[in-house]
């Protein structure tokens, strides 16, 4: 990936960081679309389609797009990403007919979607995630209560451990001084 300024795959226009509510993207001066990070489409995308886009991107049939990648300027693939209106994966419980299909480019090693003028519009706004159920909200709890417990017990560990070092040290210090004392006042008889 590199670090150059991010430009318009469709025209030479720097891309304007833009910050919308809780959604940050790379957007053409110009209208021509929009970048967003991998990352950021979690604010604006259900997870189900993230998901399925991803696997399109990564599977060895993905077409070679003819836009650049706006971040390191090499060719992004297409896709063709179908969307519907609930969060389930396609054949599990939940999942509804798809409603609409919108053709992405994306660039997998920068991890960016560019979507031209109204694709993002397109898509269903993000569903909220339902509340964590009573078994999940107990998993979490008993996995801070053993990692907290770890991260206390290696601190401990370790600054008792410091003390040690400390006590060595100064035992040392002390010992070389009773010895070269000790030599001292046994060369001086």
């Amino acid at each position: 990936m590199s670090f150059a300024e991010p430009i318009c795959p469709d025209c030479p226009a720097p891309l304007v960081l833009t910050h919308t509510g809780t959604l940050d993207s790379w957007v053409c001066p110009t209208g021509h679309g929009l970048g967003l990070t991998l990352t950021e489409s979690y604010e604006q995308l259900q997870e189900d389609e993230i998901r399925e886009l991803w696997q399109l991107v990564r599977h060895p049939a993905a077409t070679e797009a003819n836009r650049a990648c706006p971040m390191c300027r090499r060719a992004m693939r297409l896709v063709d990403a179908e969307y519907d209106s609930d969060e389930a994966l396609a054949g599990e419980a939940g999942d509804g007919p798809a409603e609409g299909s919108v053709e992405l480019d994306v660039c997998e090693p920068c991890q960016v979607l560019w979507f031209e003028q109204g694709e993002l519009e397109a898509f269903p706004e993000d569903l909220p995630d339902p509340e964590p159920t009573g078994e999940e909200l107990q998993a979490l709890a008993t996995i801070r209560e053993t990692f907290g417990q770890s991260l206390v017990d290696a601190y401990e560990a370790r600054e008792a451990s410091k003390v040690s070092e400390q006590i060595y040290r100064r035992f040392l210090r002390r010992s070389r001084v009773l010895h070269s004392a000790t030599g001292w006042m046994t060369s001086s008889r």
